[in-house]
């Protein structure tokens, strides 16, 4: 946590963490750097700083996250077992608490965080980039925010000549809120909808680049019945592929009984092959609207990112 009202510890008593507890954590951190990367794996360690708790201003969240990174970055530093150019950070912004008078504004914000990440990237110069924290953010704030860091990086980047780490995000609360709250609700299509779209929303919001298409609007009784129904055993991919061999067989049967029938009586109109097309039309429909992704919801990285 940032506000308290010593070092920490059996000496201070505050809430803020002493010297001793973050040399600790970030040695612990280091080590499991160290593992992942003996490992072969890509570790992202995560000093994360409480920002969001308490009534301290911007320049005491600017303090407090400097210090957290600093432990880290040495300790990272230190350790012969860690490749610092193959290391993911994932920190927080710096933020004001929930409790604090102070308001700044967003581009006050990204200011603030991004000179935190410039005094981490002088301790490490070669770490590729940095994932950021949403910290309890609502969605809205973390996206307009992460936009404004990433605007003034791309400004950052151009006057280094490139020596700018990657800024990405590694959102939680701030990508599933409205996802889980609507799938509370059992509005199971409203949510796919909702975490698509804060995902593409805040993919775009790292690249600097503005808001896409509009909020999706709720969906209509048919198709939220339609996409609820996909949570049924029988429309999983196993019970799936069960029940359409069955359907195929039964359909198979039908349509060489129909064959049959119409060779011995004579003419008569086929409509049983079409009664089972549709059927199996409509069995699959409720589905494949829910597991398979639209082109438009797809969200890449682009350039050099």
């Amino acid at each position: 946590r940032v506000d308290g009202d010593g070092g920490g510890g059996a000496d201070g008593g505050g809430s803020r963490p002493s010297a001793a507890a973050l040399l600790a954590n970030a040695d612990q951190l280091a080590e499991f750097a160290a593992a992942a990367q003996a490992a072969g794996l890509v570790p992202m360690v995560e000093p994360e700083v409480l920002v969001m708790e308490g009534e301290h201003d911007l320049a005491a969240a600017v303090t407090a996250t400097r210090r957290a990174l600093g432990a880290l970055a040495a300790a990272l530093t230190a350790h012969p077992g860690v490749d610092t150019a193959a290391v993911v950070v994932k920190t927080n912004m710096a933020l004001p608490g929930a409790s604090s008078e102070e308001k700044p504004s967003d581009w006050e914000i990204a200011y603030a965080s991004l000179a935190v990440l410039d005094y981490l990237f002088e301790m490490l110069p070669d770490l590729p980039g940095v994932a950021i924290l949403s910290g309890g953010q609502s969605e809205d704030e973390a996206m307009r925010r992460l936009r404004a860091m990433a605007e003034l990086s791309a400004k950052q980047r151009s006057w280094r000549q490139g020596q700018w780490p990657v800024i990405t995000f590694s959102y939680g609360r701030a990508l599933q809120t409205s996802a889980l709250r609507l799938w509370g609700e059992r509005r199971l299509v409203d949510s796919s909808a909702a975490l698509r779209f804060w995902a593409r929303e805040h993919s775009r919001a790292a690249r600097g680049l503005p808001p896409g298409r509009p909020r999706p609007r709720p969906a209509s009784h048919v198709v939220a019945a339609l996409g609820s129904l996909s949570e049924s055993w029988w429309l999983q991919p196993l019970g799936l592929a069960w029940l359409s061999f069955i359907f195929v067989n039964v359909y198979f049967y039908a349509f060489t009984g129909l064959c049959i029938v119409m060779t011995v009586y004579g003419a008569g109109k086929n409509w049983i092959p079409f009664i089972c097309f549709v059927g199996y039309v409509l069995f699959c429909v409720p589905y494949f609207m829910d597991v398979l992704p639209m082109e438009d919801d797809c969200f890449v990285w682009t350039g050099d990112e």
